[in-house]
């Protein structure tokens, strides 16, 4: 296997690769997972972070829509996600998901 960049020290990815911000957003979404993580360890809380790839909308031009093939999801799938995350069952301790297209750089999850 080539040399991987440091940003993908292993694949297929999942939902334990390491997330390091790049600017404010990434920032803020890594510290919203953080504090979920410590409401459901303080509470008890059942807690769902989802991680969605380059959303496009279904009427994205084509230039847009080729990054569906890797790393991009469409907006009603990102939408579907949302409402499973909130019909999880009550049991749910504190879940991570990554919200993307089959590929195979990334792990699948049966559900």
């Amino acid at each position: 296997m080539r040399h991987l960049p440091a940003l993908l020290p292993y694949l297929p990815i999942d939902e334990n690769l390491p997330r390091e911000p790049f600017e404010i957003y990434g920032l803020t979404k890594k510290l919203g997972e953080q504090m979920c993580r410590y409401a459901t360890e303080k509470y008890g809380l059942s807690t769902v972070c989802l991680r969605p790839g380059g959303i496009q909308p279904e009427d994205a031009p084509f230039e847009r829509k080729r990054g569906l093939l890797f790393s991009g999801i469409e907006v009603r799938d990102v939408a579907r996600a949302h409402v499973l995350a909130l019909d999880a069952d009550a049991s749910t301790q504190h879940e991570t998901l990554v919200i993307g297209p089959n590929n195979p750089l990334c792990k699948i999850h049966p559900n």
